[in-house]
């Protein structure tokens, strides 16, 4: 359905207490942390820098050129190079 969902789960009293929330307050944590990269990413609205980032790198690491069948990200080879970058 193209939508990415998350849980949401209770904000602990020491955390709530040092927020500054009263003792009424329910405070929630959206918890995008526990999904897949692709899911997290595109609930921050960044999947475009993860595809010009692996697009970089393989251009880069000479594994793809301007004229390559895009396709051939999903080799093996990618893959490994790939699992080696980080985006923060």
């Amino acid at each position: 359905t193209g939508r990415t969902a998350s849980t949401l789960d209770r904000v602990q009293d020491d955390l709530r207490t040092k927020l500054g929330l009263g003792g009424g307050v329910t405070a929630l944590v959206k918890c995008d942390s526990d999904l897949p990269v692709c899911a997290s990413v595109k609930a921050r609205g960044g999947l475009y820098e993860v595809f010009a980032r692996a697009e970089a790198v393989c251009l880069e690491k000479q594994l793809l050129s301007d004229s390559n069948d895009y396709r051939l990200m999903a080799s093996d080879d990618v893959a490994e190079v790939l699992s080696q970058e980080h985006i923060v």
